[in-house]
């Protein structure tokens, strides 16, 4: 559900704030979000889609009074070089941009913040802890304000507020070690199909950081050897489903030409050199679509040019602009080398696509191991949460060494693009 969560922000935003506005030479306009304005081009995100247009077929950009506008400007302008940058994001989003704010947005500028510059692990987890309270997610923020404690031992802040809410995390400790052992009795009894989405929760609750110590594997890993013991439904066990981005064809149309390739008011011309550059649709460089990024498609590219051997480029999704840039000059369309004029693009079939891994069983195939799950580790690990759950044994509400929510993190997606966090 996550990635919902951007757009449906995008549509509750737009009916309260002035989009931005793009106006090209030949009179179209497009309204939206303003991702990107530079000597080379201007992004903008419509409700549709997200554009790039060449700075010379701009005419003008109208900027409205667009808070997530601004959120995207600062989320794209992060690196990792500058850790500081992403709890200052953070604390514009929760205070002059909390209109624009969204709890997982914040909670990954706090991780990445944390995880990059130990000393700013205080500050950020502080920070999250107080806007989860807000919400009222109080497990959740104790787990912050523990974080905070933990990174600055020195900070009364934190601790007094680690304190207060210490109790409610030992009681939803306790409930959530319930859940880890419900799973276990499951995957013991052999009953998969049912521990199957227990583990999958469990791998993230009180109790699942003492599974490596007695099943000498992860929640998570356990979860996956018990998938491979259940047929998925969706994709009947072979792990892929047709990409619905592209129903399996791999390749996009173009929203900008919507599927012609050419520029609008302009033909093909006889071929000659400096006719292709003229008439060509600069988002998808004359094919008419693109390649799908959500199932990563690929394919190879045929440039030809007007006295020269045509160039063969391997193109991946998400990174054909740049891969044609290597080739070709992408405003006049010439050659660099040589300075050959481009007569032809064409592309042939796609290689790779079509296809991603299901999300169901994530990838996973039907390959049932031969052997079952450990039962005398399985139970060693039931009985090891029962002593903590009952009291025989004392425990300490959280991580001692936690310094950020490593869950968020998972990914490794630590800078912002066109509305999506990317590695």
């Amino acid at each position: 559900m996550k990635p919902l969560l951007p757009l449906l922000l995008l549509l509750l935003l737009a009916s309260k704030a002035p989009a931005d506005k793009v106006v090209l030479n030949d009179g179209r306009t497009y309204e939206g979000i303003v991702l990107e304005d530079s000597d080379k081009g201007v992004k903008i995100r419509t409700a549709k889609a997200t554009l790039t247009f060449p700075k010379n077929q701009v005419k003008s950009v109208e900027r409205g009074a667009n808070t997530l506008g601004l959120r995207e400007q600062k989320l794209e302008a992060l690196s990792p070089e500058n850790p500081k940058g992403y709890l200052e994001a953070a604390e514009w989003l929760a205070g002059e941009g909390k209109e624009s704010m969204d709890l997982p947005t914040l909670r990954r500028l706090c991780a990445i913040a944390a995880s990059l510059d130990r000393p700013l692990a205080c500050p950020a987890n502080l920070l999250l802890g107080k806007a989860l309270l807000e919400a009222g997610q109080r497990a959740e923020a104790a787990r912050a304000f523990m974080r905070a404690a933990n990174s600055d031992a020195g900070n009364t802040e934190a601790a007094r507020r680690w304190a207060e809410l210490r109790k409610e995390l030992a009681d939803t400790a306790r409930k959530e070690m319930g859940e880890v052992v419900a799973a276990i009795d499951e995957v013991i009894a052999g009953r998969f199909p049912e521990a199957l989405p227990k583990l999958r929760r469990a791998r993230i609750l009180f109790g699942a950081e003492k599974a490596r110590e007695h099943l000498g594997t992860t929640l998570g890993e356990l979860a996956d050897d018990v998938q491979r013991r259940v047929p998925c439904k969706p994709c009947a066990g072979k792990a892929t489903i047709e990409c619905h981005a592209c129903k399996g064809k791999s390749v996009i149309r173009c929203s900008v030409c919507d599927g012609s390739g050419k520029k609008t008011g302009f033909t093909a011309g006889d071929g000659a050199a400096g006719s292709f550059s003229k008439s060509v649709c600069r988002s998808c460089f004359g094919l008419g679509n693109v390649l799908c990024t959500y199932c990563k498609a690929e394919r190879t590219v045929n440039i030809g040019f007007q006295g020269a051997p045509t160039a063969q480029i391997p193109m991946v999704a998400g990174r054909e602009r740049e891969q044609m840039k290597s080739e070709i000059d992408l405003i006049n369309y010439t050659r660099h080398i040589g300075g050959n004029g481009v007569v032809s693009i064409v592309a042939e079939a796609p290689t790779k696509g079509g296809t991603r891994a299901c999300p169901t069983c994530r990838g996973i195939k039907f390959d049932p191991p031969t052997t079952p799950p450990p039962a005398d580790r399985l139970l060693a690990y039931r009985s090891a949460l029962d002593d903590l759950i009952s009291g025989r044994a004392p425990f300490e509400p959280g991580n001692p060494e936690e310094l950020f929510d490593a869950s968020v993190l998972e990914d490794g997606a630590l800078r912002y693009k066109a509305g999506k966090w990317i590695e």
